[in-house]
């Protein structure tokens, strides 16, 4: 006992991400040993562009110092590589959760998503949004929600993992973690919905046929009627892919949005004040391109916020104890 403890904690996170992938391979092994391949792949694909950010970072972050850069790159190539690998088990884990969804608890919660969302705010928040937009800020709109959303959210995991912070990569990857498999797939399952842009597929009802005829009339309509098409086609036929799988509350773009802009605060104001505004564009997008009610990026932030806050109390309660704080398990 007195060995298996300290090895559980100096080893808490890997265990809670392996444990999180073993269940979903238990139960659902055909679609985690399809995603899982995938994940890794684009890994690769995407090497050159983590390359490039952890050499930025560690430029960054040890600017001051006189050694030499070989050495530095070799130590942030192996911070890297165990956190890439878990990046890639609990992203196929959270995916295949994620698609088998409808079969584990139906699509219900989008007319009481809806009317909260109205009440709300007084009318359709993506109606609002859309009378609110200027036409010339659609299209950086919605790059910004899509391609830019994917490289902040890419570059600030391993950027983390070869920043100097100890404290802060463990604070991190524990919200990280814990988001993904309690907002990700606890909170989606138990909160089974689909969103504005395919209210009226699921439920017959074109209460959103309004926003919807907005969205695709707009500058990126065409490439967003692309991208829900293809969703609704992989939902419908059952195939298993990567990035797909339906599912509106709670929203984890906001969720990645909101842990980015908490550890950007962590280095710099000025950085965390910038990400903040990108988490809130990543809000804003969200309604305006009918993926998510509002609730579901304020459910989303609430959650993430509250994780972080708790991880950096029992930090705080362990160091003023005189402990070490908790191992992250997957770099010194």
């Amino acid at each position: 006992m007195s060995t298996v403890m300290p090895f559980l904690r100096r080893n808490a996170l890997a265990l809670f991400v392996l444990a999180y992938a073993s269940s979903a391979a238990v139960l659902h092994p055909g679609v985690f040993m399809d995603i899982f391949p995938m994940y890794v792949r684009k890994l690769v694909v995407l090497s050159p562009l983590i390359g490039f950010l952890a050499l930025l970072s560690v430029m960054i972050a040890r600017y001051r110092s006189e050694g030499a850069l070989c050495p530095l790159l070799a130590q942030a190539a192996l911070k890297v590589f165990w956190p890439a690998l878990f990046m890639c088990l609990g992203f196929s884990a959270f995916t295949t959760f994620k698609l088998a969804i409808p079969g584990v608890v139906p699509f219900y919660l989008d007319p009481v998503l809806a009317d909260l969302d109205a009440m709300l705010h007084g009318a359709q928040p993506g109606l609002v949004l859309h009378k609110l937009l200027p036409e010339v800020l659609e299209w950086p709109l919605t790059l910004v929600y899509g391609p830019l959303w994917a490289v902040v959210w890419v570059g600030g995991f391993f950027a983390v993992a070869v920043y100097g912070d100890r404290q802060l990569r463990r604070r991190y990857w524990w919200t990280c973690a814990l988001s993904l498999f309690g907002l990700g797939t606890v909170l989606a399952t138990a909160l089974s919905s689909v969103g504005p842009i395919y209210y009226e597929a699921v439920y017959g009802d074109p209460r959103y046929s309004d926003l919807t005829a907005a969205i695709f009339a707009s500058g990126p309509g065409g490439q967003v009627k692309g991208v829900s098409t293809y969703l609704w086609t992989t939902y419908t036929t059952g195939s298993n892919s990567f990035g797909t799988g339906i599912s509106a509350m709670p929203s984890m773009h906001v969720a990645v949005a909101t842990v980015q802009t908490l550890a950007a605060f962590s280095v710099s104001r000025i950085l965390g004040a910038v990400l903040g505004c990108f988490a809130l564009c990543i809000q804003f997008g969200s309604v305006y391109l009918g993926w998510h009610y509002a609730l579901d990026g304020y459910v989303s932030a609430l959650f993430v916020a509250s994780v972080w806050c708790a991880v950096s109390a029992l930090q705080t309660r362990r160091k003023a104890a005189g402990a070490m704080a908790e191992p992250d398990g997957l770099a010194a």
